[in-house]
């Protein structure tokens, strides 16, 4: 029974706080991974640190899947899935440069991985380019749709 404090939540709100969740429940496994690290495991616990991580985003991903069933959320095209995360690839593999240009990140290695791969400076180097590619599209298109012919070379240089 209810108190007169407490409303029901409708379907979209109840699935969406369960979201939040299990979203902090990836947070906090894979928090306790880079404390304790990814191949440590508690005691009478038979995962590592990394299967438990990955055991948390599947059940992230069950709820997301489930939103999407109910039809509180969309479900991405596979060209839109598989495109954001190769942008969203790019865009961390060029920040990863970045923090290893400030001397934030070391050059390490993550099981056999080189931070420094070739692969992950490819990502950095088109989505770099992707970037000023959209700079410069969004450049020209201002020049290209400027009213004030006679001001163009002082607005646009």
């Amino acid at each position: 029974m209810l108190n007169e404090t407490q409303l029901p939540l409708s379907l979209a709100d109840y699935l969406l706080s369960h979201l939040v969740q299990e979203c902090a429940e990836v947070i906090v496994r894979a928090t306790k991974a880079q404390h304790f690290g990814l191949n440590e495991m508690q005691p009478e616990q038979p995962h590592t640190n990394a299967e438990r991580v990955m055991h948390e985003w599947c059940d992230l991903v069950a709820t997301m899947e489930t939103l999407q069933e109910y039809g509180i959320l969309p479900e991405l095209r596979r060209e839109e899935y598989v495109q954001r995360k190769k942008d969203k690839r790019g865009k961390a593999a060029l920040f990863r440069e970045y923090s290893r240009k400030l001397e934030r990140l070391h050059s390490g290695s993550v099981q056999g991985h080189r931070m420094s791969c070739v692969r992950g400076n490819e990502l950095a180097a088109k989505y770099q380019a992707t970037l000023e590619h959209r700079h410069a599209a969004k450049q020209l298109e201002e020049i290209q749709n400027c009213d004030n012919c006679d001001l163009c070379e002082d607005h646009h240089g």
